[in-house]
């Protein structure tokens, strides 16, 4: 912004405004006098300039992301702790007595070094033989998260309880790796501040369901109930969630008669995804994200929050090569790409357009050609852009799924004779 403004500048400016009395020439008592000031005043320009990150809030504004964020109430999302309950089977003299909170449970890995360790976020007491105890993850990280029957021993013993068995009878979940990245972080206050949520309407879903751990991106769904009533030939009203409602009316004769009206209810489903933009299988996070968003819903409309389901990306390709890259290189930059693409588009566009998918193989270095590509069983790209066919050969997403790279198999080409077909 102040690129102009450099030491020599400021001082030629300031030797300018003197008297040409002076003697103003390079070495003169003048400008010996005059450079240390020109070289402070270019120091506060210099800094002048990384106000511009702190004004106008991206990527590189470091700690003053959080600080903008504050303003509008989004905290950077933190790692979290797997959680879940272990089930522990106790003799009959045990019954009555207490797992005592903080109580230490461990996998079942042979090297004592390598298990994880869960404590018991309360106490519980034995019932019946069993006791189903609430125990969260000693770190933060996905390395937390782990199957049923992985938990199964303690620490140390139990004062006065003899455990005949302990497991994990469900996944051991919800834990997350990194802090929210800055990118992430910045995405989500230009959304708030280019489409806030207001009155519960769609962008206020999103934005409640974004800001849990765990969640990178949403989209809101709104679909209805119907509420039938029947009044029948009796006037009897019965009520059951199905499609038609019937009112009774008068027609023009001033008969009774009882007309079919269709009155929705309000249900919003919030299809989620990961920050990696795939779905999201973790149940724990999943319930997160339904309790906050059920905290902060408008009252009278009834929330689903759901995985996004998985629209799978099998490509096939045969390349013609320039000798600057093997098929093994071409085949890995590639998959990179396509990835990044896929990223760019979840919940964002309607389709993978098969185009973009060719202009990205022919950017991949080494490639100088490309032939019989399939992707997901489409062919060839349209051949004309008549009404239609733009979109003929696109893979369309429906409204809850996002496109996954499944497999991607890169063949060389061995011309034989003519050119590639």
């Amino acid at each position: 912004m102040f690129e102009e403004k450099t030491p020599e500048n400021i001082r030629e400016q300031i030797l300018a405004g003197m008297s040409n009395e002076l003697d103003k020439r390079e070495g003169s008592y003048t400008s010996d006098l005059v450079s240390p000031v020109a070289y402070e005043i270019w120091k506060l320009y210099d800094t002048m300039n990384e106000l511009i990150p702190i004004a106008f809030v991206d990527e590189t504004s470091g700690a003053y992301i959080d600080r903008r964020c504050a303003e509008y109430g989004i905290t950077r999302k933190e790692p979290q702790k797997a959680s879940g309950y272990v089930k522990l089977t106790c003799s009959a003299a045990s019954e009555s007595r207490q797992v005592p909170v903080n109580t230490c449970f461990e996998t079942n890995e042979e090297n004592a070094g390598k298990r994880r360790r869960y404590y018991s976020t309360e106490a519980v007491t034995i019932k019946n033989g069993t006791a189903l105890v609430n125990v969260e993850a000693e770190q933060t990280g996905t390395a937390y998260n782990v199957e049923p029957g992985t938990i199964t021993q303690l620490q140390t013993a139990l004062t006065g309880i003899t455990v005949q068995s302990i497991t994990n009878e469900k996944a051991v979940a919800g834990g997350t790796d990194d802090p929210e990245s800055d990118k992430d972080l910045v995405e989500r206050l230009y959304k708030r501040l280019r489409d806030p949520g207001t009155s519960g309407n769609a962008s206020h879903y999103q934005q409640w369901a974004t800001e849990v751990p765990g969640i990178g991106d949403a989209k809101v769904v709104e679909e209805h109930m119907h509420l039938y009533r029947d009044t029948g030939s009796t006037g009897a009203a019965q009520y059951a969630e199905v499609d038609p409602i019937y009112v009774k009316t008068t027609n023009g004769s001033g008969s009774t008669v009882y007309e079919k009206r269709d009155i929705p209810l309000p249900q919003i489903s919030v299809y989620v995804i990961g920050p990696d933009k795939r779905p999201v299988t973790d149940d724990v996070i999943l319930q997160n994200c339904w309790k906050h968003i059920d905290a902060c819903r408008p009252i009278g409309v009834n929330v689903n929050v759901l995985s996004a389901a998985t629209k799978r990306i099998d490509i096939s390709v045969k390349v013609e090569l320039l000798g600057l890259a093997t098929v093994d290189q071409v085949h890995d930059d590639f998959c990179t790409a396509m990835e990044d693409y896929i990223k760019k588009i979840a919940f964002k566009e309607k389709s993978l357009r098969y185009n973009h998918v060719v202009n990205l193989l022919l950017n991949v270095n080494g490639v100088k050609d490309i032939g019989d590509l399939q992707i997901s069983g489409v062919s060839s790209a349209p051949s004309t852009y008549a009404a239609g066919d733009a979109e003929a050969k696109n893979i369309l997403f429906a409204e809850n799924e996002v496109p996954v790279l499944g497999n991607v198999d890169v063949d060389p080409y061995v011309e034989p004779a003519g050119e590639m077909t």
